[in-house]
């Protein structure tokens, strides 16, 4: 049995019924349980700017190591430099990292990108943040 444990954290569990052709056995459940730490934590995972072009919209992602993990952001990149800006400070906790997006688009449409974090984790090299935007035009603009 495989547990995929991508974005969960905290207890879990989960069951499967076994069949076999033992007549006195012919099912058999297993139960899987135990506690997932995170390794490293975005949140939130995704930002959303929904508004109009005249609005300053930002939004701020906390990024968090797990127990005993050395999180050292070494750079960062972005697919849509035209779209929003960032600025990456230290956070509430030893180690622990803020980043600021803004949206800088001025013109109405949709736009999906992502912000690329590369990390010293050998287990994590990159940490991807997506950013969604839907920016209208201000009500009264024709």
């Amino acid at each position: 049995m495989k547990v995929k444990t991508k974005g969960i954290t905290g207890s879990v569990n989960k069951r499967v019924t076994v069949f076999s052709n033992d007549p006195n056995d012919s099912q058999i459940l297993l139960a899987v349980r135990g506690k997932i730490e995170h390794y490293v934590i975005l949140k939130p995972r995704a930002i959303n700017f929904w508004g109009t072009a005249d609005r300053k919209l930002a939004r701020k992602v906390e990024i968090i190591p797990g127990k005993e993990i050395k999180l050292l952001i070494k750079k960062i990149r972005s697919t849509i430099l035209n779209e929003v800006k960032y600025k990456l400070n230290a956070g509430k906790k030893e180690g622990e990292y803020l980043l600021t997006v803004e949206n800088i688009r001025t013109t109405h449409g949709r736009y999906y990108g992502k912000i690329i974090m590369e990390t010293n984790l050998k287990e994590k090299p990159e940490l991807i943040l997506k950013v969604y935007g839907n920016i209208r035009k201000p009500k009264g603009v024709k």
